[in-house]
């Protein structure tokens, strides 16, 4: 092989994960992985703590040669009484996928009054934003968003994907791991600033969840400044925009802007959500 021929030698996300967060982000109650019980282990365990539930129908060997429909349809119906969701999701993964598995029939089986999120995604996908966009367009199909939040999350990944091929995860050079710069020297130098009589900018430009931890950057910049007495020489800008968004972000918007009022810090411009 040469080694213009070779796409991606680094490990990068994938699109089954990208795909539970996206259903995390729609507000599902359950997410079903259709698979071997080890598929995505980590974030699987790990979005229990934003409050989904994420089971398995735990295909083995036996199931990679005769199919698992009667398994979800299984798993359906116990999760529905065990959690008694208003939302559910399915998820294929690769295994399930190779072997042509159709979440849908499952889903009829089951003959649950519950809606379902159908995302038929495995890990094999050029791009990993490919299982966000799989995910919304079922959830656009079942009515959980509508046509113009969709079109405008898909302009969103198009524009993100192509950003990462040319300096992200999806770039053709490998990428050794880096933690970034040092906390603390940059608020040392930002202290240093202030204290200059310098003016500041703060954006908050986060992603998700991530906003909660992001939005701790405007604050201590406000208090800083604050407690110098120059809290006018800082503007503060934040995609925190509450009307955009799946539900879950527009939530978390909600709550950082509430936070943010509550200790004082004007968010100066809007930028988007």
């Amino acid at each position: 092989m040469a080694a213009n021929d070779i796409s991606i030698i680094h490990p990068r996300p994938s699109s089954i994960v990208a795909a539970l967060y996206t259903l995390r982000d729609l507000n599902v109650d359950v997410a079903i992985l259709h698979g071997p019980p080890g598929c995505s282990f980590k974030h699987a365990r790990l979005l229990e703590e934003d409050g989904i539930h994420v089971v398995t129908t735990a295909l083995d060997e036996n199931g990679f040669v005769f199919g698992g429909r009667r398994e979800l349809s299984s798993v359906l119906e116990k999760v529905n009484e065990m959690f008694h969701p208003k939302l559910i999701g399915v998820v294929g993964t690769c295994a399930s996928m190779i072997i042509g598995e159709e979440l849908h029939e499952p889903v009829m089986d089951a003959d649950l009054d519950v809606p379902v999120i159908e995302v038929e995604v495995h890990a094999g996908y050029a791009n990993n934003t490919k299982g966000v966009l799989i995910t919304l367009e079922s959830a656009l199909d079942i009515g959980v968003i509508d046509r113009e939040e969709f079109e405008r999350q898909k302009v969103l990944l198009e524009e993100a994907t192509e950003v990462e091929k040319r300096h992200g995860a999806a770039s053709k050079e490998y990428l050794a791991p880096s933690r970034g710069d040092l906390k603390y020297k940059v608020a040392q130098r930002i202290i240093e600033l202030l204290k200059e009589g310098k003016k500041g900018l703060v954006i908050m430009n986060a992603k998700k969840e991530t906003g909660y931890m992001f939005a701790d950057i405007n604050v201590a910049v406000h208090e800083v400044a604050s407690r110098l007495g120059v809290s006018g020489n800082v503007v503060n800008m934040a995609n925190l925009d509450e009307s955009l968004g799946l539900p879950r972000v527009r939530d978390h918007a909600r709550n950082i802007m509430h936070d943010l009022k509550e200790k004082g810090v004007q968010i100066h411009d809007i930028t988007g959500g």
